[in-house]
C-alpha cells in the first residue's frame, strides 16, 4: 500500500474550529496522494502527511546527511515573510522533524554545516520556564509544568480538546489554504503502528499555536 500512495479515504475529519479551511483540508486529505519516491527526501513524512496543498520546499541536506528542508513564507500569517527551516533528526528510528524560522540564509546554501544548523536553530532561551529550547524552534506541545513549581506553561491556547493529545515524535509539514499558511503535524513512528492521527496549527508567534483541525486515519498503511 506504501508503493501505491495513499489510499482515497485514508483520513476523515475529527476536529474542525474553522469549518471552510478544515473542510477544504478534508476533500485534500480524502484524496488518494501519490508520492515519488525517487524525488523525496522521506517518503513516509510525504506519504502521511502531503497533499495539493502543500507548500513546495527547497531540498537541502545537513552535515550529517539528514534531510532539510528550507522555504520563504508567511508562517505566522502576519504579512512578513520569514526563512522557514524544516530540520530533521533521528533517534535509532525514522526521521524527527522540528521547524525553526530565521531571517534568511547565505546565497548558494546547499549543505548545512554544524555551525550552520545551530545558528538556525539559535541559541537557548534565558527564560528558564522554557527548559532550554532553542530560540528560533517553531514550539508546539501539551502543557507541561516549570521546574519547580505548579505553574504550567503553554504553547497552545485555547488547550486541545480533552482526551486530544500529541505525540512524543513528531513529523511535519506547511499547507496554504485560503491564503493562510498551517503547520501540519503527525506522529513519526513505523507505519504499522496505528492509529495515525493529523494535526492543524495556525501559528501566531513562535511559542503561540491554536488547533485548526485534525484527522484520524480510517485504513492502516502497511508496508510491503
Amino acid at each position: 500500500m506504501v508503493n501505491d500512495g495513499r489510499p482515497e479515504g485514508f483520513y476523515s475529519l475529527k476536529f474542525g474550529a474553522d469549518s471552510k479551511v478544515c473542510q477544504t483540508l478534508d476533500g485534500a486529505m480524502r484524496r488518494k496522494h501519490k508520492v515519488d519516491a525517487r524525488r523525496s527526501q522521506d517518503s513516509n513524512r510525504d506519504l502521511l502527511l502531503g497533499s495539493e496543498y502543500s507548500i513546495k520546499w527547497v531540498d537541502l541536506k545537513d552535515h550529517l546527511n539528514l534531510p532539510v528542508s528550507r522555504a520563504d513564507i508567511d508562517l505566522n500569517n502576519d504579512g512578513q515573510a520569514e526563512t522557514v527551516y524544516r530540520l530533521a533528526s533521528m533517534l535509532g528510528g525514522p526521521y524527527l522533524y522540528e521547524l525553526a524560522i530565521t531571517d534568511g540564509y547565505p546565497a548558494g546554501e546547499s549543505v548545512l554545516t554544524k555551525e550552520r544548523k545551530s545558528e538556525i536553530l539559535g541559541a537557548p532561551l534565558d527564560d528558564p520556564k522554557w527548559g532550554g529550547v532553542q530560540r528560533n524552534v517553531v514550539l508546539i506541545m501539551p502543557p507541561r509544568y516549570i521546574a519547580g513549581t505548579s505553574d504550567t506553561v503553554e504553547t497552545i491556547v485555547p488547550a486541545l480538546p480533552a482526551g486530544m493529545t500529541l505525540p512524543l515524535s513528531l513529523i511535519s509539514d506547511v499547507v496554504f489554504v485560503e491564503g493562510r499558511h498551517y503547520v501540519v503535524l503527525g506522529p513519526a513512528y513505523d507505519l504499522k503502528a496505528p492509529p495515525i492521527e493529523l494535526y492543524v496549527f495556525e501559528t501566531r508567534a513562535l511559542r503561540d499555536h491554536s488547533l485548526v483541525c485534525s484527522f484520524e486515519a480510517n485504513l492502516a498503511l502497511q508496508k510491503p
